[in-house]
C-alpha cells in the first residue's frame, strides 16, 4: 500500500509541476505529433501510382497523335476531280485550201475559235525524289471544239445592168477529244492578296487526240443562189503540246484554278469526203463537182491561246 500511494503521489506531483511551469503533458505529445507528420515523407506507394497515371496519359497522346496523322494520311491519299473550262483562239494553216478559196474570190480560213472541257483527277500525282515540288498529274482526257468559216458575199449584175449578190459560205468546224499528261511546279510570289505559292506553272509536252469533221456538226457549203449543200466529212489524229500559268485557290472540300495557256496543235485532214446533198449542182465554177474526195488539204495545225476556270471537288 504504501508503494501505491508513493506513485500516485510522485505522478501528482509531476502534473502539478507541468501545470505551474505552463506547459502541458497533451501539448508535449501533440507537439510531437505534429512535428512527426511534417516530417512525414510520402510513401513509395503513392509515387508509384502518380507515375502509372503519367505514363497512361503519355500513352493516350501518342495514341491520338497516330490517329490523327492516319487520318491525315487518308486525306492527302484522297484524290478530287476537276473540272477544266476553256476558250480561246487558234491560228489554222489552211495555205492549200486558202489557194482555192483565193481562187474563188472567197475569203481565207486563217483562224478560228475554240473550247473545250477537260475531266481528271487533281492529285493522281507522283513526287519526284530529286524534284520534290513537282508533280505530274494522269491522265487530263479532254473534248474540243474547232470553229473554222468563211463567208463570202459576191456581187453581179445582169446585162440589163440589175445587180445581185450571192453568199458563198463553208463551214468546217471539228470536234476531238484527246489524253494528255501534266507536270506542274509550284513558284514563289510576293503579290499583293495572293498567297505566297498560289501560282503555278505546268507543262502538257505531248497529248494525242482523235478528231472528226462533219459527224457530229454538219461539215458543209453552201451558196444562197442554188438548193442544197455539199458536205464533208472525214476524220484524222492529232497531237497537242502546251505550258500555261495558273493561280489555285484549294482547300479540303472545294477549290478553283484561274488559268491561261498557249501551245501548238499539229492537225490535217487529207481525206476529206464530199457528197452533194438536196440537189445541190453537179457543176461548180464551170467545173464538175467531185462527189468522192476533197481536193484540198484542211489543215488545222496552228498555235493556240486560251484561258478558262476549273473547278475541284
Amino acid at each position: 500500500m504504501k508503494i501505491k500511494k508513493i506513485a500516485l503521489l510522485s505522478v501528482g506531483f509531476i502534473l502539478l509541476f507541468n501545470i505551474c511551469s505552463g506547459k502541458g503533458f497533451t501539448q508535449i505529445l501533440l507537439k510531437d505529433i505534429r512535428y512527426e507528420i511534417s516530417e512525414e515523407k510520402p510513401e513509395p506507394i503513392v509515387i508509384a501510382e502518380n507515375k502509372t497515371e503519367e505514363r497512361d496519359k503519355k500513352k493516350e497522346e501518342g495514341k491520338k497523335k497516330q490517329n490523327e496523322s492516319k487520318e491525315g494520311s487518308v486525306e492527302e491519299k484522297k484524290t478530287k476531280s476537276k473540272v477544266k473550262l476553256w476558250a480561246g483562239y487558234n491560228g489554222f494553216k489552211m495555205d492549200n485550201f486558202n489557194k482555192k478559196l483565193s481562187c474563188e474570190n472567197n475569203k481565207c480560213i486563217n483562224g478560228g475559235f475554240v473550247a473545250g472541257v477537260e475531266l481528271g483527277p487533281q492529285e493522281l500525282s507522283k513526287k519526284f525524289p530529286v524534284l520534290k515540288e513537282i508533280n505530274l498529274t494522269l491522265p487530263i482526257f479532254g473534248i474540243e471544239y474547232l470553229s473554222a468559216n468563211s463567208e463570202t458575199i459576191h456581187f453581179f449584175s445582169t446585162k440589163e445592168g440589175e445587180s445581185f449578190s450571192v453568199t458563198t459560205k463553208w463551214e468546217l468546224p471539228v470536234l476531238g477529244a484527246y489524253i494528255a499528261p501534266e507536270i506542274a511546279t509550284k513558284i514563289a510570289t510576293k503579290i499583293a492578296f495572293f498567297k505566297e505559292k498560289s501560282f503555278q506553272v505546268y507543262l502538257r509536252p505531248i497529248g494525242v487526240g482523235y478528231y472528226k469533221i462533219g459527224e457530229v456538226f454538219d461539215a458543209k457549203l453552201t451558196v444562197s443562189d442554188r438548193p442544197g449543200t455539199l458536205k464533208l466529212s472525214g476524220d484524222t489524229i492529232g497531237f497537242l503540246s502546251q505550258a500555261g500559268i495558273k493561280y489555285v485557290m484549294d482547300d479540303k472540300d472545294f477549290g478553283y484554278e484561274l488559268f491561261t495557256e498557249i501551245g501548238y496543235r499539229m492537225l490535217r485532214f487529207t481525206d476529206i469526203s464530199l457528197e452533194p446533198t438536196g440537189n445541190f449542182p453537179e457543176t461548180w465554177n464551170g467545173k464538175p463537182v467531185n462527189s468522192g474526195v476533197l481536193a484540198e488539204t484542211l489543215d488545222y495545225s496552228g498555235f493556240i491561246i486560251k484561258g478558262g476556270l476549273s473547278f475541284k471537288f
